[in-house]
């Protein structure tokens, strides 16, 4: 039974130079609310020295999730992680540029988490899970001063994962790892989580998308191990190991996620039409 030879995502785009960047993979990701409570309700702030702050409490259990460096605290979440292979690290110094000075100009920021710069990076964009704070928020945050302890605390945070996390495993990694801190009063709420998916950056789905990329684009297609993203591939693809690629319409001008995301109509209309060739090539290749 042929269950599927190929998927197609929408989701790549093209890099600062116009080259059409082709998706072969996708991060997992765990996404959590942390919240605590300590008081019944908002206490005086003249009290601080004894009511117990929940905004601090969560901030001293955050603390001890991720270090300046760039580095995930939660104990055992690199266990599973595989490692980039000799013939990955080759591709990505070889084939893949790596625009450091851009990205810096792009996102207004003179240094990278950690300090990392060149192939290190590099290597650490692609290959390395994260844990993000998306959000916190506590107390009065209204205009004008308003002196409370607050009595409960709210974060958000997304941990990106790689080849061979599974997130069930990082969900109870991080309970275990709060309880064994002292922090068993924070409750984790899971607000969605999905599995890394990666598949070969040489398969015949991907060939025949750096055709039709490098026809409609007119500049040479570059084939990326896994988007920094999430997106449900590997219920998609896992069970029969299905190659995936991602091509799309998306460039370093659309702000993904930010305040005045934003797409070419242009891009909207080359991406469009590298589709369609790619359809039209890969049917070729299948009959």
């Amino acid at each position: 039974l042929r269950v599927a030879d190929a998927a197609l995502q929408e989701g790549g785009g093209v890099d600062e130079h116009g080259r059409p960047l082709l998706i072969c993979g996708v991060r997992g990701i765990v996404y959590v609310e942390l919240s605590v409570r300590t008081l019944s309700f908002d206490a005086h702030s003249g009290g601080a020295q004894l009511y117990p702050n929940a905004a601090w409490r969560l901030v001293n259990a955050l603390s001890t999730l991720w270090s300046d460096e760039g580095r995930v605290l939660v104990d055992g979440f690199y266990d599973a992680v595989r490692g980039p292979t000799d013939a990955q690290l080759t591709h990505l110094r070889d084939n893949v540029p790596f625009e450091e000075a851009e990205l810096k100009h792009i996102y207004g920021t003179h240094r990278f988490v950690g300090g990392r710069t060149g192939l290190d990076a590099q290597v650490a964009q692609i290959f390395e899970p994260t844990c993000n704070l998306a959000g916190i928020w506590s107390g009065w945050t209204g205009a004008g001063s308003k002196t409370i302890t607050p009595a409960e605390a709210h974060a958000k945070v997304d941990f990106r994962l790689v080849p061979d996390q599974d997130p069930g495993r990082v969900l109870t990694l991080l309970r275990e790892h709060l309880d064994r801190r002292g922090f068993d009063d924070v409750d984790i709420a899971d607000l969605g989580h999905e599995h890394p998916y990666w598949s070969p950056i040489d398969a015949t789905i991907v060939d025949a998308a750096a055709r039709a990329g490098e026809e409609v684009f007119r500049a040479a297609a570059v084939r990326q191990f896994s988007s920094p993203g999430t997106a449900p591939m590997h219920e998609v693809c896992a069970a029969h190991s299905v190659p995936m690629v991602a091509i799309g319409c998306g460039d370093h001008r659309a702000r993904a996620h930010a305040p005045d995301e934003s797409i070419s109509l242009a891009r909207y209309e080359q991406a469009a039409r590298a589709i369609g060739r790619l359809l039209a090539y890969w049917s070729g290749q299948r009959s």
